[in-house]
């Protein structure tokens, strides 16, 4: 199994238990220690979720070795936050990426990500829509590329989706001229607390960008 433990004040450090229920707590991508959180571990043991920085002003989909090694997947051009949510055999990944504001916890860009193990993360088309205008986001994907999530219209409503053969539809798109490069520092903490209630509040991401009903 893959998850999460939690310190006293809640900060999130991923986790995989094996079968006898042996625990081992893995460092996220900003460094030993930092937090993060396991949604999906295949049979290779090669596990994948997210990280956050300490403060909990980055936030990077990752996968982490079955060695417990992580390595930061980053973010679609322009935008600054990240989750991993699917994981084939082979090693494929799947999730979002979006823009997005650490200071009040919300969303202005939600977009699916696939990843085929080398190179940047690449978005999925949204049928009928132009990448700007739309919003996505990608849960599972199998060996063969077949990908399960949900989009439409940006700030309209959701609706189921598969996509087949999704690394012949993959295109890495280009940065929104209206949106800070990755590389943008992101906005400092707001007046929420640092402790159980910033992380408290992290969890609510899970609802903003991909558990929205459909």
């Amino acid at each position: 199994m893959a998850g999460d433990t939690d310190e006293a004040d809640g900060t999130p450090h991923s986790a995989v238990w094996s079968p006898a229920g042996r625990i081992r707590v893995f460092s996220g991508a900003y460094g030993p220690g930092s937090p993060g959180d396991l949604f999906v571990i295949n049979n290779a043991g090669t596990s994948a979720g997210e990280s956050f920085n300490g403060t909990f002003t980055a936030d990077q989909a990752t996968i982490w070795s079955a060695r417990g090694a992580p390595a930061g997947l980053g973010f679609l051009p322009g935008l600054n936050q990240s989750k991993a949510l699917g994981l084939s055999g082979s090693g494929y990944v799947s999730g979002e990426s979006g823009l997005f504001d650490y200071t009040n916890f919300t969303f202005s860009a939600v977009h699916a990500f696939v990843w085929p193990g080398h190179g940047p993360l690449l978005t999925l088309p949204v049928p009928h829509l132009p990448y700007a205008r739309s919003q996505s986001i990608v849960h599972q994907i199998s060996n063969n590329g077949t990908v399960v999530g949900a989009a439409g219209p940006a700030g309209g409503v959701w609706h189921a989706y598969i996509w087949t053969s999704a690394f012949r539809q993959a295109f890495l798109p280009p940065p929104p001229a209206t949106q800070p490069p990755a590389t943008a520092t992101p906005p400092a903490p707001g007046s929420r607390a640092a402790g159980p209630a910033r992380w408290a509040a992290s969890r609510h991401i899970d609802l903003l960008a991909g558990d929205r009903p459909i």
